[in-house]
């Protein structure tokens, strides 16, 4: 009788070892490979408890046990075989994060409805967007996405082939350290699609549309409202042919909403 006293106590304790492991993993512990009594105090240890070790989408848990963001400089990553962001998916995420250095999009390939409104909006130390792979831009996708973001010197836009309603409205406000943006690819823009997106960026002084057609606008002329509002002096280029399509649409004979704009249709012809 004392030997299955013996083995049922020992079957007791490494049940209690088991769920201890299982307990720790859920705290974000560092497991060995061995779960042993051993090994356990060493478990514990790789516990944060605050030390800002733990990412919980870009924030940490602190000592008080608040979830917040980092103070210290930190970059967000997406598991690689996330590739679209979904409605609403990073809706506010990182909205005033000023410690944030990476967006984490590198595999991302489109944008849904509402997908990154706001998302990065005032994240001062961003210095890319990390959209580089993206192709397809939803309604409102990037709406005021990356406003105040300073420090951005590109948009990282260049393989993107459609903008929808809204997509790009407000998306780069007072971006101030962008010098030039070729959309090299965009071969369809929705209704407002670059509403206001380059508004107050200071420093933007070219813009090139290479791609466009005559069929990039499905019926609709106010593509380009007021997409360069609080800009002096930025040249925009566009292919030869759209002269006659949209050269007198009001939004480009008012030079985008900015002052001394020039428009160049200097670009090869498209079909």
């Amino acid at each position: 009788g004392i030997s299955m006293t013996i083995a049922s106590e020992i079957t007791r304790i490494k049940t209690n070892i088991d769920n201890a492991y299982t307990a720790l993993e859920a705290k974000g512990a560092t497991i060995p490979e061995a779960k042993n009594s051993a090994n356990l105090a060493d478990t514990i240890n790789t516990v944060t408890g605050g030390s800002g070790e733990t990412n919980y989408l870009g924030r940490i848990v602190t000592e008080d046990g608040v979830l917040q963001f980092p103070t210290e400089s930190f970059s967000f990553s997406l598991p690689s075989n996330i590739t679209s962001i979904g409605r609403y998916g990073l809706q506010y995420a990182f909205n005033g994060c000023t410690s944030l250095t990476s967006t984490g999009l590198n595999n991302i390939t489109s944008i849904g409805i509402y997908g990154l409104q706001y998302a990065f909006n005032g994240c001062t130390n961003l210095t890319s967007t990390g959209l580089n792979n993206v192709t397809s831009i939803g309604d409102s996708g990037l709406n005021y996405a990356f406003r105040n973001c300073t420090s951005l010197t590109s948009t990282g836009l260049n393989n993107v082939t459609s903008i929808s309603d809204n997509g790009l409205n407000s998306a780069f406000q007072n971006c101030t350290s962008l010098t030039s943006t070729v959309l090299d690819n965009v071969t369809s823009i929705g209704s407002y699609g670059l509403r206001y997106a380059f508004q107050d960026c200071t420093s933007l002084t070219s813009l090139s549309f290479p791609a466009l057609n005559s069929n990039s606008f499905g019926g609709y002329t106010n593509q380009f409202n007021s997409m360069l509002r609080g800009l002096t002096g930025c040249t925009v280029h566009f292919p030869s042919n759209l002269e006659s399509v949209i050269g007198s649409w009001s939004d480009v004979t008012r030079g985008f909403g900015g002052t001394n704009t020039t428009i160049l249709f200097d670009l090869p012809a498209t079909t």
